[in-house]
């Protein structure tokens, strides 16, 4: 949000009120990739100059092979069963997610030279992609529709764009050239909800509500926003059992660690 903030602010005339902002989210990956897909841009990354830090003693063919016996011995039991993927990949294990990301690389390769083009902002966290667009947005529905032909045929890409759009729980605004952010709220989930923690559930919350302060701190781009997104979180503690002194203790160690010369708490 921090870089979102410093490009539409300190890089000139970048961001007009006419800049649209395009997300997109690619579904079921992990699921429904192939194999071979995988292993075709893991083959495209490790010949790729910008790859720096190789391990010398095994060639790129050496790797891909390795990967391929990898990805046909991936076994699951379900009911007493055994079963081998055949497409798709387990979200727990690391080298698979590792191959996941290589692949989102690769796709997004065409798209980002677009975009790079014509000086926009981009950002991509997982199968999770934001980015800033000055030009048609006919024409950017031309190039995701030509991303969707890249995906394996199970895959599905949703894309929108508007002045208005959220990404990664934050609503994010272009009104009339000026940034505005702040949090965003599902309105379709039950609010008030907090985190399920199995061990230790009044450490993990008051983790949380460190965390979700600093995510208001973050998102906010107004201080009443800030306000606003306070008062939900003091009330989603609230709703859930915990005391009043509990709400008060912890902002007062909150504001006491981040904004210690802006704000005197008192008891």
């Amino acid at each position: 949000m921090q870089k979102l903030d410093y490009y539409c602010t300190q890089q000139q005339f970048l961001l007009k009120p006419t800049t649209n902002f395009a997300t997109f989210k690619i579904h079921n990956l992990h699921m429904n990739v192939s194999h071979s897909s995988l292993l075709r841009a893991l083959g495209t990354f490790l010949v790729s100059p910008l790859v720096s830090d190789r391990f010398h003693k095994l060639s790129s063919e050496a790797i891909e092979e390795l990967m391929a016996i990898v990805l046909k011995n991936i076994y699951f039991t379900f009911n007493r069963k055994l079963y081998r993927f055949t497409k798709g990949c387990p979200f727990n294990l690391p080298i698979t997610d590792l191959l996941c990301n290589i692949y989102l690389h690769d796709w997004q390769m065409s798209l980002l030279r677009e975009i790079r083009l014509k000086d926009s902002f981009y950002g991509r966290y997982h199968n999770m992609g934001f980015f800033t667009w000055n030009a048609s947005t006919d024409y950017l529905e031309r190039l995701f529709d030509e991303r969707q032909l890249t995906l394996d045929s199970d895959i599905k890409l949703t894309t929108y764009i508007d002045t208005r759009v959220e990404f990664l729980n934050a609503i994010i605004v272009n009104n009339r050239g000026f940034l505005e952010t702040r949090v965003y709220h599902n309105q379709e989930e039950q609010p008030f909800l907090l985190p399920y923690a199995k061990n230790h559930p009044r450490l993990r919350h008051r983790q949380w509500f460190r965390y979700a302060l600093i995510r208001a701190g973050q998102y906010c781009s107004s201080f009443e926003d800030f306000e606003e997104e306070r008062r939900y979180i003091e009330m989603t503690f609230l709703t859930n059992g915990y005391s009043l002194d509990f709400v008060e203790y912890n902002l007062r160690q909150f504001y006491s660690r981040f904004f210690r010369s802006e704000y005197q708490i008192k008891d």
